[in-house]
């Protein structure tokens, strides 16, 4: 097995194995699909005034690009679903994605950056 056939392989312990949460995504079309992914809840952001290094409450997820049927598209309006605390029975809370989803041929994963999302009316 080559190296990268080995860190794929890798990632269905590192992602999915015991630390993993259930994440869902939902596409566009109301399509939805739950894998096992790491859910970090805090994100490291720079304030643009200051420069100063903040922690914030906006929850970043990696999931395996394998797990999933269809690999969300930048610039489609996605949806994901994380529980609303660390553990696999967490009510689950509804994000919208944040920043362009992060992923590429050149890894076996994607990272998506997510924040609340809004309710209309």
């Amino acid at each position: 097995m080559d190296l990268r056939a080995q860190i794929e392989a890798d990632l269905e312990d590192t992602l999915e194995g015991d630390f993993g949460l259930p994440v869902t995504l939902i596409s566009p079309t109301g399509a939805s699909e739950t894998v096992m992914g790491q859910v970090a809840y805090d994100t490291r952001k720079y304030d643009p005034t200051t420069g100063a290094e903040m922690i914030i409450d906006l929850p970043v997820v990696t999931v395996r690009r394998s797990s999933l049927s269809t690999i969300p598209v930048n610039g489609e309006n996605w949806a994901v679903k994380i529980p609303s605390t660390p553990t696999v029975t967490g009510t689950l809370e509804t994000y919208a994605v944040e920043h362009p989803i992060k992923h590429g041929r050149s890894y076996g994963w994607i990272t998506i950056y997510l924040m609340k999302a809004e309710q209309s009316a």
